[in-house]
């Protein structure tokens, strides 16, 4: 179970909450050292001052991540080539803490355009660990041409004002297609255990988007409905006979 939970950020509310939104994103992406099945890989905003402004704050924050130990080693194996990779890919760049010299995972902030990210496949998948892609789209309407080229996902994130949301209902629609569980104005990492849960998501999130992994409905996962039709008594389950 995981996924690249993309996180779209709207023009107006990055006008108004850039600097939180930065920090907010960048703990959400290092919680728990990016080994959350819900952090958010992938974040997508539209060109322009403001969020040239948003990823300085988010670059900086990256740049003095510090190193930290993951679950396994084979973990550790796997993240490192997988953001070493993404790295070299033309048309990217990688902000990270340059005094890394650990044999642990680092946080690491990769940045790219519409058109770079649609040429990679790899860019549309997981990198288990601490690094998201933050994705500068031309436009309001590629980026919604990205999102339709997202595979199902855990999450899905928008983070906006009453007007952006307004403005974007169709992203917003989009994404919820895209996901099974809808973030606004918060960050997908963590779940509660409660009936509204749903932690699972379109394929290849899960296998069932019809199911959760979290909350009082996930006992469903493993049930199979039985009816006792005219069963005599007796011979009913134990926990179905009248007391």
């Amino acid at each position: 179970m995981g996924s690249v939970n993309p996180l779209v950020l709207l023009s107006e509310i990055l006008e108004q909450r850039g600097e939180a939104i930065a920090e907010g994103l960048f703990q959400s992406v290092t919680l728990g050292f990016g080994q959350f099945c819900t952090c958010p890989g992938l974040v997508l905003a539209v060109e322009g001052p403001v969020l040239d402004r948003f990823t300085q704050a988010l670059r900086t924050r990256f740049q003095a991540g510090e190193p930290g130990a993951m679950l396994t080693p084979s973990i550790v194996r796997s993240y490192r080539p997988a953001a070493e990779r993404i790295a070299g890919f033309a048309g990217i760049s990688a902000n990270h803490n340059p005094n890394f010299t650990s044999r642990d995972g680092i946080p690491v902030l990769f940045e790219t355009t519409d058109q770079t990210f649609l040429g990679h496949e790899d860019l549309r998948h997981e990198v288990f660990g601490p690094a998201t892609v933050l994705v500068r789209c031309e436009s309001s309407q590629r980026l919604i041409n990205l999102a339709k080229h997202l595979e199902g996902s855990l999450t899905a994130t928008v983070h906006g004002t009453p007007r952006d949301l307004e403005e974007n209902r169709p992203l917003v629609a989009l994404l919820t297609r895209k996901a099974g569980r809808l973030v606004f104005n918060g960050f997908p990492t963590g779940v509660e255990v409660c009936a509204s849960m749903q932690h699972g998501g379109p394929y290849p999130a899960t296998t069932d988007p019809r199911f959760t992994s979290v909350g009082s409905t996930a006992i469903e996962r493993f049930a199979r409905p039985v009816t006792f039709q005219d069963c005599p008594p007796e011979l009913l389950p134990p926990e179905l006979q009248a007391l």
